[in-house]
């Protein structure tokens, strides 16, 4: 039985290497190269020893021959020699084609790197640690006038070279000795000149690693800016031609600004000239209307029906709104032109306000309104006593026209905060808010004033905020329709003192 076990094993031993040794010689070794005959030769020399045992055995165990038994153990012997000459054979095949692939891989992006450097439009060089340039591009060759030296096999600069930094005088980005020692900077500007030809370059320089003895070059690349810079200089110039220009004009306009201004001073004084006399010539005439109308009324000269009563006191109103008028005419145009002239003085304002409170006091009793006086005792302030005093007596007699019978006007002053503040509140019909915005204007009046309001100028308020201005100071307004409204001028507090 196990006669027949041994027999079936080497024939399937056999069949096993016979189909190896088909398969070895029919399968391509074309991945090995030059070595794939020499690989599949050892290989079936390998699995053919094998193959001549396999027969051998069974030969003699058919009892056919025993002859070639001591063949088989003598090719048995060179199996292992053939399977690892094989396996080296096949390791240094696989070797050489993994150094070949590598090779054609760095020619490759030798290549490619080749062709980047020569199509970039940036001139690019090489220069040694020796100082000498190793390596130059076509586009550099053409801006530096690089030419190379056969006999020695290196790159050289033209006899007349010439590099200037546009910044410095002390830097020069294209020395060679400079670059050999590895500088880096970044599109440092600098005029060349080489072979009778100038440009301007933007040169960037990066040092390369230091080799074994210490030594260290330069990668550097250059832009040609020439035109660039051109265009910046052209551009300089015209801005220089420009402000040689804008001051040639601004010159011609102060001349014509100082002539125009002369002009002014005198069309101002012809005005001033002017209102001065007509302000004489219509407040005496005026005056003498208002005067000789009130005598009418009075009936000094003789009594008067009703009809004529009527038509005197339409008379004379109109003559006292004209002469309002004219004199808020000429005080608006002596503020505007300047010539209202401040005289501060010491002025104690509980006085002052006090005195203008009476003096417009039968007024308001007149018209039924309650007027009240909230100041506090001996202030004391530097400023012009007539001008402020016409400032208040405007917004009083504004507030006591535009409040109805039974109402009350408020004069108050207090001092905080470095200002001094006299107000007017009134608890009269109010102001509209649009109206609010143009109250300060001249020529301006209320709505409401048609309402049988006394009518007047309209300058009041424009005169009030003018000498407000001329004594560093302001006037304000806060107002609500039915709510009445508050004047506020606000003075600074330089030379104001309160004393207890």
């Amino acid at each position: 039985m196990s006669q027949v076990l041994i027999v079936g094993f080497d024939i399937i031993s056999l069949v096993a290497f016979t189909a190896a040794l088909v398969g070895v010689l029919l399968i391509p070794f074309d991945h090995y190269g030059s070595y794939s005959k020499i690989v599949r030769l050892f290989l079936a020399l390998a699995i053919a020893v094998y193959v001549f045992a396999g027969v051998s055995n069974i030969l003699e165990h058919a009892g056919i021959t025993a002859a070639l038994d001591p063949y088989e153990d003598y090719g048995e012997i060179f199996f292992v020699p053939f399977v690892a000459y094989a396996l080296f054979t096949m390791n240094t095949a696989l070797r050489e084609n993994e150094i070949r692939r590598s090779s054609e891989l760095v020619r490759a992006e030798h290549e490619l790197l080749n062709t980047i450097v020569e199509t970039n439009p940036s001139g690019i060089m090489l220069v040694a640690a020796s100082g000498e340039i190793a390596f130059a591009n076509d586009r550099a060759k053409a801006l530096l006038g690089i030419s190379s030296d056969e006999a020695a096999g290196t790159l050289r600069l033209p006899a007349d070279f010439i590099c200037t930094s546009t910044v410095s005088a002390s830097i020069r980005p294209l020395d060679l000795g400079l670059l050999a020692t590895g500088e880096s900077f970044d599109s440092a500007l600098c005029v060349i000149e080489a072979n009778g030809q100038r440009a301007a370059l933007a040169v960037s320089a990066s040092p390369l690693a230091l080799s074994e003895g210490g030594r260290q070059g330069s990668v550097v690349a250059f832009v040609d800016v020439t035109e660039r810079e051109q265009a910046r200089q052209d551009l300089l110039d015209a801005q220089a031609r420009y402000s040689l220009d804008l001051e040639h004009t601004v010159d011609e306009r102060t001349v014509d600004l100082f002539a125009l201004n002369r002009e002014l001073d005198r069309a101002n004084q012809a005005k001033q000239e002017f209102l001065a006399r007509a302000n004489h010539e219509l407040r005496t005439p005026l005056s003498a209307i208002a005067g000789f109308a009130g005598a009418l009324l009075s009936e000094e000269p003789g009594p008067v029906n009703a009809e004529q009563r009527a038509q005197i006191g339409m008379m004379k109103e109109s003559s006292e709104q004209l002469l309002a008028l004219v004199n808020g005419l000429l005080d608006i145009g002596r503020v505007e032109s300047g010539l209202a002239v401040v005289e501060p003085v010491e002025t104690d304002l509980t006085v002052l306000l006090t005195d203008i409170a009476d003096l417009v006091r039968p007024l308001a009793g007149g018209r039924g309104v309650s007027l009240t006086l909230a100041v506090a005792p001996e202030m004391v302030l530097q400023t012009d006593p007539d001008l402020l005093g016409q400032i208040v007596r405007n917004l009083l007699s504004n507030a006591i026209k535009f409040t109805d019978a039974g109402g009350t006007v408020t004069l108050s002053a207090s001092v905080d905060r470095g200002v001094v503040r006299i107000a007017v509140t009134d608890t009269g019909i109010g102001i509209e808010a649009d109206e609010q915005e143009h109250i300060f204007e001249p020529f301006i009046q209320l709505a409401s004033a048609q309402s049988g309001r006394p009518k007047g100028s309209g300058l009041g308020l424009a005169i009030c905020r003018d000498l407000a201005a001329a004594l560093g100071g302001s006037v304000d307004l806060v107002s609500g329709v039915g709510a009445g409204s508050t004047f506020t001028v606000e003075l600074p507090l330089e030379n104001v003192g309160e004393q207890a």
